[in-house]
């Protein structure tokens, strides 16, 4: 089972945008990729102390579930 990403779990934030405070992994249009939230009461995505506007933002997805013991 692999932990990676693929390219067609990203969802674009102009068809949904994550549930509030949910750790996500998001893509912003400078071409960074975080890990990091959505603050629905801010209306922003978050990674540590830095904000995006939604505008800034491509799109996001969940993180994966971590690898099995025995994997």
């Amino acid at each position: 089972m692999s932990i990676i990403p693929t390219a067609n779990s990203w969802i674009s934030v102009k068809d949904k945008l994550p549930n509030s405070c949910e750790t996500i992994i998001f893509c912003t249009k400078y071409k960074g990729v975080y890990i990091g939230s959505y603050s629905e009461k801010r209306q922003c995505f978050e990674h540590f102390r830095v904000t995006y506007n939604e505008d800034e933002v491509l799109c996001w997805q969940p993180l994966p579930e971590p690898p099995k013991e025995n994997e």
